[in-house]
């Protein structure tokens, strides 16, 4: 035999095997996709992550066995835009400006409704768009203080 013959042999050989393996592997490939493929996919789906977004209630941290830890109560800030469309007149303003005085006065008990008159009054004249009334108003303060004359 000639070297030329040898080497073709070897060649041929690989060859054959490259081709051999790649059959394999598109018959392997067939056969799970075709054959077991709703087995595997009965398989994938038991075993796969979902992922489900849940809405949280907002501030609440509870323990692993659904008891509450803490919880954050939201606080508001009362402001007022005293040259809003709805009393932009004088008249309007002035004529239940101390109503809201007295209201606010009564309610929160932190000042007379003289100060909050001239409060008001002052931040008016000031041509104030966000004036600070109250801070740390909790949410069932402030459902009452929207009954109030203005809000």
């Amino acid at each position: 035999m000639s070297i030329r013959t040898n080497i073709l042999l070897r060649v041929y050989l690989a060859f054959g095997l490259i081709l051999l393996f790649a059959l394999a592997v598109g018959v392997q490939l067939c056969r799970v996709q075709f054959v077991q493929g709703k087995k595997w996919k009965a398989m994938a789906d038991s075993m796969s992550t979902r992922y489900v977004n849940v809405e949280a209630a907002r501030g609440n941290i509870f323990s692993v066995d659904g008891s509450l830890l803490a919880t954050s109560i939201p606080e508001y800030e009362l402001h007022m835009d005293l040259l809003a469309d709805g009393i932009a007149k004088d008249k309007v303003f002035y004529d239940k400006v101390d109503s809201l005085a007295a209201k606010l006065s009564e309610f929160f008990g932190d000042h007379t409704a003289r100060d909050y008159s001239s409060l008001l009054r002052n931040a008016r004249k000031d041509s104030s768009r966000y004036e600070l009334l109250r801070r740390n108003v909790t949410y069932q303060q402030l459902k009452q203080v929207r009954k109030f004359p203005y809000f």
